[in-house]
């Protein structure tokens, strides 16, 4: 929330229930509005999350807003002049803009009270993340599940203009272990356990890969 409420005039999160503090969170910050969801948790559940990021965009922002960027909590769209970004792109008439996506990795958790990226600043280029989720109000468009596919209107094209979306996935081991010990996470056991295996394994090996001078120090 202090990152978006450094350029976005509103901000608006769909309540999927979650069962940490967001709600709680949210409602300190004065830009937030808070949007109900009949989300029952789950994968299963994500078209319907996408298909509800759909309806609130066009019901929120259509005669509103320049843009919209759909993003998940974890996501954190960059550029160091993002609105002079977006207001230049808006007067060459770009309609959507593909965000360029680096997975970031910290040791320890970030206790910084200013922005995230000023001391978590070590990523990955990953290229499977890359996601055109910034947009014109007035398009119609289909987000896929994970909101990781957009479908644009025929002859509208996605293009890059130097903005990042950061992914804080590995913010620390414990941060790891407390995010699947929520029971957003309804998998089985065996499958649960495997899951909380591979997100260890991929965190050591970006820190390691950190010290080791192999990921990009992105801000």
């Amino acid at each position: 929330l202090r990152h978006y409420s450094t350029f976005a005039d509103k901000i608006f999160i769909l309540d999927d229930h979650s069962t940490v503090r967001t709600v709680e969170i949210a409602k300190t910050a004065g830009k937030v509005r808070l949007l109900g969801f009949n989300y029952k948790g789950g994968l299963e559940d994500d078209f319907e999350l996408s298909s509800a990021f759909e309806k609130s965009y066009k019901k929120n922002s259509r005669g509103v807003a320049d843009w919209v960027m759909t993003v998940d909590a974890d996501e954190f769209m960059y550029n160091k002049n993002i609105r002079e970004t977006l207001k230049q792109q808006k007067g060459l008439g770009t309609k959507a803009i593909l965000a360029t996506a680096y997975t970031m990795y910290s040791e320890t958790f970030p206790k910084t009270p200013g922005q995230i990226y000023q001391e978590c600043f070590w990523g990955r280029r990953s290229r499977a993340y890359d996601k055109t989720i910034i947009f014109d109000p007035a398009l119609d468009i289909r987000l896929g599940m994970g909101r990781h596919t957009t479908q644009l209107p025929d002859k509208v094209k996605a293009i890059r203009a130097n903005i990042l979306l950061l992914h804080y996935r590995y913010l620390s081991r414990n941060f790891i272990l407390k995010r699947f010990a929520s029971p957003n996470f309804p998998y089985s056991n065996e499958k649960l356990i495997n899951k909380i295996a591979v997100a260890l394994a991929r965190h050591k090996q970006g820190i390691s890969d950190m010290k080791n001078g192999k990921l990009t120090k992105v801000v």
